[in-house]
């Protein structure tokens, strides 16, 4: 055999070798994914299953449960629908209880989801402007339903995570015309994290109208987020007739924020 077909027959056995061992991870990797989804849909089928309506609601941490240990998979295509059809079934039930199952599985599809988590902003959109007026807590020297502190405001964490047209715009009227004062000011605080444009009006209406001060500093904070130097004419007129200090210092915080953001753009 000469040197040369010696040369050829060793490559040629190097080669096939090489192809085997990528084959074989190749198939693994397969085993592995067809293995993940496997689970996927195992978890997504206990997080739909229904069972028996327990009056006690002692069913909804297995399936809660689920929804959290899907979410750390990803499954994206599994889980959001089965996820955001148990949300809706939460809302449902929420009235006669569940209210922390609705508040953990908000937070699952805001959290581990964001913009994929699209179709259930319908039902994020319900929560946060059905109070569920059940179960009270005292809490900062007032009563409040358990509703204010969970299901409504993590509700709106979810949207402002999602961050779609119909999130943003719920995230606007609830800024707005909400009764409860805290939703207002968590909306404000998400507008301003979402940095919306399109918010600029309603901010500015509740920084100069809103009968809490509380919810007037969210507004002006918030519209330094946004960064519009378009708000600056109202921020001077208010902080000239301001007699709160803090609220004062505040607005000069927030007008010299807008204007250095401004200048950095100008100068790039």
């Amino acid at each position: 055999m000469t040197y040369t077909m010696r040369i050829f027959l060793v490559t040629c056995f190097v080669l096939m070798v090489g192809r085997s061992s990528m084959l074989k991870v190749v198939w693994a990797q397969e085993s592995t994914d067809d293995k993940q989804d496997a689970v996927a849909l195992r978890l997504a089928s206990v997080v739909r299953d229904k069972g028996g309506r327990d009056p006690f609601n002692r069913d909804l941490e297995r399936r809660t449960k689920a929804c959290e240990a899907l979410a750390k998979r990803g499954a994206k295509v599994v889980a959001v629908p089965a996820i955001t059809d148990y949300l809706d079934e939460l809302f449902q039930r929420s009235r006669t209880g569940g209210q922390e199952h609705l508040a953990r599985v908000s937070n699952v599809l805001g959290t581990s989801y964001g913009r994929d988590a699209a179709p259930a902003v319908p039902i994020l959109i319900r929560i946060l402007d059905n109070p569920i007026d059940t179960i009270l807590v005292y809490h900062s020297g007032e009563f409040h339903t358990r509703d204010e502190f969970e299901c409504r405001v993590v509700a709106i964490d979810a949207l402002r995570r999602i961050g779609t047209d119909d999130a943003r715009k719920a995230l606007i009227g609830a800024m707005a015309k909400d009764r409860n004062y805290r939703v207002r000011i968590a909306a404000a605080d998400a507008l301003g994290q979402l940095g919306s444009a399109d918010a600029v009006p309603s901010l500015t209406k509740a920084m100069l109208k809103d009968s809490v001060l509380k919810v007037r500093v969210a507004a002006v904070k918030a519209l330094g987020q946004v960064g519009s130097t378009d708000v600056i004419p109202d921020l001077e007129a208010v902080e000239e007739i301001e007699s709160d200090k803090e609220f004062k210092q505040e607005i000069g915080k927030t007008i010299a924020t807008i204007r250095r953001r401004s200048k950095e753009k100008t100068s790039r």
